[in-house]
């Protein structure tokens, strides 16, 4: 995420200083940030529909920034393949893959769908959760932590900070914020469990005042310390957990067939491996065949969101992209080793065709995992499709390995589950849907239904509106609405805490029914 953040700042900066609108500003903004995604993937429509989609939950929704977009991504490719000089091909070579699959592995897609989902719901609420847990350690509870007036005033009856869900507006009546008595938004750390006051909440309490730390930058850096000791056991004993998982991810898709970048199991760095599991010896020829175990690949997803999640509470600047795929990628590894027991021991054909093709399973899984804390569905099943370098090159009763594109239906089909099922499980909260779109009353009702008419027509649906020149044999439109009609257009906006709303805008002189009113409130 800090390239998105950095490409999207220098954006701004652009627009800023060349006193661009909000909307261009925006799009410039997007456009930046695509192309900064597009250089480091290598892939131009990926990157630029990352940006794209990353702001919303429910996908692209500032479409007039799809075509600078992705000409900024093609720009951000070349220089980089020129000034690089790489090739272009893929990251990661998966498993064996026959070079046709079975009609009713659509129906496994689902499943893999569901637990995908699963997982990601997991790694979301937990890194959530361990970085929320970590960022608290040793505070001083404050009488403004619990004060429920002002909680009243930022919170809602659900507990959601007003201003955090998908339909809040993008700028305040007269430019404010969201907060007229606060001179900046406040963060969930002033009010963070206000509405839930419990068991929990007293303990904590308990512990802020027996050990809390007054002094902010003592108290970071104690909190630092220990979950700097945390991770460093972990990785200790789990080398894979090192970095964010980017270079490990084929060691992991290949159950540790491919060695860890930056050790050795001889050399200067094996003594950084020297306690660590989950690791296959390449002498051991049993073990280069299975890889590591069922137990390890459920470990290591485990240990994953633990370090992500202390890491991040930890304020590190660093992001955390192929997290969710990692994890999902190990995540994986154990549910097809338990569909492969579980299909044997129940004799149950479909259990076993959950666990034929790995393959298969491994990417639906991952991407299904990643969209739940990112939203980005469409994005993500290109990037893993082309990030496909190859399928292993052996063969399977003289079947070759096959074609990666058969995998994007599938694809198509399991990213699906998440984007509904996950709908209420919210990683970044200013995630939402664009606030400036403004829809006259006529596309807003059923067809035929705006001032009855024509719908008592018999001859012709459209007549009052539509006309036949029987002269040229052209269709020619005159729009029957007074200017009174067409001035009140509705506008799709919210007010803190409440629900979507709609407002009229008043008609101004050389306004159209598609233009966007000036007033702030509308925005």
């Amino acid at each position: 995420m800090p390239l998105v953040l950095v490409a999207g700042m220098v954006g701004s900066y652009i627009s800023k200083h060349t006193r661009q609108s909000v909307l261009s500003a925006r799009v410039i903004n997007l456009t930046a940030a695509s192309a900064g995604i597009g250089g480091f993937f290598g892939f131009p429509m990926a990157g630029a529909l990352f940006c794209l989609e990353l702001p919303h939950r429910m996908g692209l929704q500032y479409f007039e920034a799809l075509s600078p977009a992705v000409f900024a991504s093609i720009i951000a490719v070349i220089v980089n393949k020129l000034y690089t000089g790489k090739d272009v091909n893929g990251y990661f070579n998966y498993p064996f893959m026959t070079n046709t699959l079975p009609s009713n592995i659509v129906y496994t897609a689902l499943v893999y769908g569901l637990f995908g989902t699963l997982v990601g719901i997991l790694y979301a609420d937990g890194v959530k959760g361990l970085k929320t847990w970590m960022h608290d350690w040793f505070h001083v509870p404050h009488d403004d932590h619990n004060d429920e007036e002002h909680a009243e005033e930022y919170f809602d009856d659900d507990g959601q900070m007003h201003g955090e869900g998908e339909h809040a507006r993008l700028v305040q009546k007269g430019g404010g914020d969201y907060y007229p008595n606060e001179n900046r938004m406040p963060s969930r750390q002033h009010f963070p469990v206000a509405k839930r006051v419990g068991c929990w909440k007293r303990f904590t309490t308990f512990l802020g005042h027996t050990f809390g730390i007054a002094h902010e930058p003592t108290r970071a850096a104690v909190a630092g310390v220990l979950a700097g000791i945390f991770t460093g056991i972990i990785c200790m004993l789990l080398p894979h957990q090192l970095f964010w998982g980017e270079a490990q991810l084929q060691t992991l898709i290949d159950r540790g067939k491919t060695p860890l970048p930056f050790f050795e199991l001889e050399g200067e760095t094996s003594i950084l491996t020297y306690y660590g599991y989950c690791m296959v010896d390449p002498q051991d020829a049993r073990a280069g065949i299975e890889g590591f175990s069922t137990a390890c690949a459920g470990i290591l997803s485990l240990t994953k969101i633990i370090t992500i999640g202390l890491g991040l509470g930890t304020g590190i600047c660093g992001g955390h992209f192929w997290g969710p795929l990692y994890v999902g990628c190990a995540a994986s590894h154990f549910f097809t080793d338990i569909m492969k027991v579980l299909g044997a021991q129940l004799d149950n054909d479909f259990l076993k065709l959950t666990a034929e093709f790995p393959c298969v399973a491994m990417i639906c899984i991952m991407a299904c995992t990643h969209i739940v804390t990112y939203r980005c569905h469409i994005a993500i099943m290109l990037i893993l499709t082309l990030t496909i370098t190859s399928f292993s090159k052996q063969e399977k009763e003289g079947s070759t390995a096959g074609d990666y594109s058969a995998i994007f239906p599938l694809l198509v089909v399991a990213c699906f589950v998440p984007m509904q099922m996950a709908r209420n499980t919210k990683f970044y909260a200013q995630q939402r849907n664009r606030g400036d779109i403004v829809a006259i009353p006529q596309v807003l009702c059923e067809p035929m239904q705006y001032g009855e008419v024509g719908a008592d027509d018999d001859d012709g649906m459209y007549d009052d509106d539509y006309s036949f020149d029987d002269d040229d044999d052209d269709l020619s439109s005159g729009v029957s609405m007074d200017r009174e009609e067409i001035g009140h257009e509705i506008v799709i906006g919210s007010t803190p805490g409440q629900g979507p709303s709609l407002s009229q805008a008043s008609p101004t002189e050389g306004s159209t029914p598609s233009s966007i009113p000036t007033d702030n409130n509308s925005i």
